[in-house]
């Protein structure tokens, strides 16, 4: 699991997430893939996992006729499954790549980076971004949108304003 973790984030993202929509459970999130379930993961951690499984009947003690090949497999499971699961993750991944690579959020909501940082990024930085949503809101569904007001200062602000569905 660990090798399509470490794959999905570093090769097939190259370290950019949407945290919008990686923290939503709207279906029209880049992460929501097939009705949440992502078969490019699932797959690729199967074949990883599949490998060590073999010699895993040797964690019963009243089993003693496991092969000692398999219970080898087991106890190395996690060295051969992380390089296993990481390179079937990116060659699926390079195949058929998921909706929205490469995409991140156009404004700081989160407070995520430096000014510095966020301009390096072309992010428009948090502190530009002011907030009309409401301890309340936090709670209830609704998406995140946002307009330009104050348009006649130098500095732009951004005001986040919550719809209720």
């Amino acid at each position: 699991m660990i090798g399509t973790f470490t794959a999905d984030y570093y090769i097939v993202r190259k370290q950019k997430l949407k945290l919008t929509d990686l923290y939503s459970a709207d279906p029209n999130s880049i992460y929501w893939f097939w009705y949440g379930f992502n078969w490019r993961a699932f797959v690729s951690w199967i074949c990883g996992f599949v490998p060590g499984i073999i010699g895993f009947p040797s964690v019963n003690p009243n089993l003693t006729n496991v092969p000692k090949p398999a219970i080898k497999m087991f106890e190395i499971s996690f060295i051969i499954g992380y390089p296993i699961s990481f390179i079937i993750h990116v060659l699926i991944n390079r195949v058929f790549p998921p909706v929205g690579l490469g995409e991140i959020d156009e404004y700081d909501f989160y407070h995520t980076f430096t000014r510095e940082e966020a301009l390096k990024l072309h992010v428009v930085p948090h502190d530009s971004v002011t907030s009309d949503v409401t301890e309340d809101d936090k709670k209830s569904c609704g998406d995140v949108h946002v307009s330009r007001v104050d348009s006649s200062t130098a500095k732009s602000k951004y005001k986040l304003s919550k719809l209720f569905v």
